[in-house]
């Protein structure tokens, strides 16, 4: 024997190419590029969902393809979506997205934003701040969700969480009338 450590019990299994682990329950100490990594892993598997549509009222036909010319102009304008994320996967979004509920609500929408590769650039744009202060805020941010995790948690009410939840949508709704 060489000594070299088993490959089989050393590596744990990856998910996606964000590197987080596929265990549901963080290991601590949680640092920040951790805690960037489960975000990144659960803004890539929001967008992998299927999204919910209607199907039309008149007919749920597909389309007739007439001719192999329109069926090759076809496939350069769709869009590719993902494969439908594990439901594993599914879960530890859902769990990932409840710790942003620790925040104040800048610091979720920048905290999210950042895990949906958003630039710097662009948030200063958005926000109306340098960087620098969309750091201390997104920082502030990661500081909350890590003390919630260690068991330092604010206790939400359920009225409190239905609040902040209501006023998250009203103010996304507001910004997609603009």
């Amino acid at each position: 024997m060489t000594g070299a450590p088993d490959p089989k019990k050393a590596q744990v299994p990856q998910v996606r190419s964000c590197g987080v682990p596929e265990r549901a329950a963080p290991e601590f100490p949680m640092d920040d590029a951790s805690l960037k990594a489960y975000l990144e892993d659960a803004a890539a598997t929001l967008r992998a969902m299927p999204r919910a549509s209607l199907k039309a009222h008149l007919t749920s036909w597909p389309e007739v393809v007439r001719d192999s010319v329109s069926l090759l102009a076809a496939s350069d304008r769709t869009r590719t979506r993902p494969p439908s994320p594990h439901p594993r996967a599914i879960d530890r979004m859902d769990e990932v997205l409840s710790w942003l509920l620790a925040c104040e609500e800048a610091e979720r929408r920048i905290l999210w934003a950042r895990a949906c590769k958003i630039p710097w650039r662009k948030l200063e744009a958005l926000d109306g701040r340098s960087h620098t202060t969309l750091r201390q805020v997104a920082g502030r941010g990661l500081q909350k969700v890590r003390r919630h995790l260690r068991g330092v948690r604010r206790s939400f009410d359920r009225t409190d969480l239905e609040r902040r939840m209501l006023h998250d949508f009203k103010a996304m709704r507001s910004n997609e009338n603009k």
